[in-house]
């Protein structure tokens, strides 16, 4: 491949063996702003965006738990809890919140034979009500790899 590069105002080419890797619109996707979805790290970090934050009315302090359903193990829920997760300030000033577990964390990518170390999910902004707890299903069908 030839590259041109400038250098004092010159330009000059050097041949040079690259494997190059593109990254473009089509397979960079990305989440969109107004879209709920949480972040899952191997190690049990939990990235909650927020839109989601919004959608389950959560902040800094509140619990959460999660929840699987032992007769679809594929099937995920997050949800307000009393006894859940403490969620924290993402520290990042975009009001994304976070919690830790690595024992669900874990869970839910191998009950999706996930083996990457971070990946989203979107959330359901709208939440199943059952026995007066609002359960926000995590859509484990389309897992995005993190970066």
């Amino acid at each position: 491949m030839i590259l041109g590069t400038f250098n004092n105002q010159k330009q000059q080419t050097k041949q040079s063996n690259m494997k190059l890797r593109t990254f473009n619109a089509e397979n960079s996707q990305q989440y969109k702003k107004g879209e709920c979805t949480i972040n899952v790290t191997r190690a049990g970090s939990f990235t909650l965006s927020k839109d989601l934050c919004e959608a389950m009315g959560i902040k800094a302090g509140d619990k959460i738990a999660v929840h699987q359903d032992e007769l679809e193990p594929t099937n995920w829920y997050l949800s307000k809890s009393d006894d859940g997760f403490t969620v924290h300030d993402g520290g990042r000033g975009d009001a994304t919140n976070s919690f830790n577990n690595a024992r669900s964390a874990k869970e839910i990518l191998m009950s999706i034979d996930n083996h990457d170390n971070s990946v989203s999910f979107y959330v359901a902004r709208k939440a199943e009500k059952i026995d007066k707890i609002d359960y926000h299903a995590i859509m484990t069908s389309k897992p995005k790899k993190s970066r």
